[in-house]
């Protein structure tokens, strides 16, 4: 069916739809900008197979109108994503990558902000957006195969 997004007044009310997407569903996220304007999802299309791992597509929607500003095309598989403080980007990092990119709302190029040794699991910045935390590392994993069993 159609996917939706829905918002509620924190006070109670009737329930009153963001947007409605034709053929897609929002996995994951969904992410409000600072000044409560924009709002930004996981765009996955419903025709995709299957556990098939292709890269990113985010969406960015009006909170007034549920209109949809732009799809994002991103180089990652499962992006984090983090508003910057001034709602007019957002900050992403992917499981593939071990870098921190800005994409500003506006459509021009992604530009990379720095480069980590390692994944990045998890990020947060701070209100002001001056300060950043990130949880990084490595993921290993081990096969064993054991045989003879009673």
């Amino acid at each position: 069916g159609t996917a939706a997004i829905w918002k509620v007044s924190i006070d109670g009310g009737a329930p009153v739809p963001v947007s409605r997407l034709a053929g897609v569903s929002t996995e994951g996220f969904l992410s409000i900008s600072p000044d409560g304007k924009w709002l930004a999802y996981n765009h996955v299309s419903a025709d995709r197979t299957p556990r098939e791992e292709q890269a990113a597509q985010i969406g960015i929607l009006s909170t007034t109108d549920g209109a949809e500003l732009r799809l994002f095309d991103l180089p990652v598989r499962r992006p984090i994503v983090q508003w910057a403080a001034d709602s007019r980007a957002f900050n992403y990092a992917g499981y593939n990558s071990s870098g921190l990119w800005r994409q500003s709302i506006d459509g021009s190029e992604p530009q990379k902000l720095c480069d980590f040794h390692g994944l990045i699991f998890n990020m947060a910045w701070s209100r002001d957006g001056k300060n950043l935390v990130i949880s990084r590392g490595e993921q290993q994993g081990d096969a064993l195969l054991i045989t003879n069993l009673p």
